[in-house]
């Protein structure tokens, strides 16, 4: 399985789509990092990093060192070329990150959790990693609650988690996270007109588009 993401987000990276997420997830993301507060001594870690974006955002903002892992050789290719001295990309799947215990100081993931095949193993790698009383950052457009995302479990060629609010934050704690808070966060980006927006598989009405960017991503805080 995780052979076949790797193919699929090659793919996409092939395809230009790692720029595109980017764009699409840059304003709900800035608005995540707006809430924490970086300094040089922190080392942080983007999980499904993909062009290593957020990465070079979280540096930007004042982290000492960056770490991106995506399980796709041809994203990881992309991070690279961004030239960083600050940062290190690696090729690895989320379940198995081969960083000591307690080295890491926060951790985001991006539209990536509902990806892996075992989310929960990724959640207790997380915990391991993470210093006592650090944080992870996660969001996710595809989950029960908002409706309007649910075709794109059709349209994706990857098998995907559905899961709730609930079921994502009872992740969490089940990983050890012992504060553990939640918020449907919606983006400023434009709201397409109906004339503007044009039907696909990922969208087969408006109404699903207006569903989503009425309920917003979901951002899960987790701290250790």
């Amino acid at each position: 399985m995780l052979k076949d993401i790797a193919e699929e987000f090659d793919r996409w990276a092939n395809a230009g789509r790692a720029e595109d997420m980017a764009l699409g997830h840059m304003s709900v993301t800035h608005k995540m990092l707006n809430t924490v507060r970086f300094d040089s001594s922190m080392v942080v870690c983007d999980i499904g990093c993909g062009n290593g974006w957020a990465v070079r955002e979280m540096l930007s903002r004042g982290a000492g060192h960056g770490i991106g892992i995506d399980i796709s050789p041809e994203m990881i290719d992309r991070a690279k070329s961004k030239k960083t001295s600050k940062a290190e990309y690696m090729v690895s799947s989320a379940s198995n990150i081969t960083k000591p215990n307690h080295s890491i100081d926060f951790i985001l993931s991006i539209e990536s959790l509902y990806y892996h095949p075992e989310p929960s193993k990724t959640l207790d790698e997380c915990f391991r990693v993470l210093k006592e009383g650090s944080s992870m950052l996660v969001m996710v457009d595809l989950y029960t609650e908002s409706i309007g995302t649910h075709a794109w479990i059709d349209a994706l060629s990857l098998k995907v988690h559905l899961l709730s609010i609930q079921e994502y934050c009872e992740l969490f704690k089940h990983a050890g996270f012992s504060k553990v808070l939640f918020e449907q966060m919606k983006s400023d980006a434009p709201i397409k007109s109906r004339s503007d927006f044009v039907c696909n598989s990922y969208w087969p009405s408006y109404e699903n588009y207006l569903d989503y960017r009425n309920k917003g991503s979901l951002v899960i805080t987790a701290q250790k």
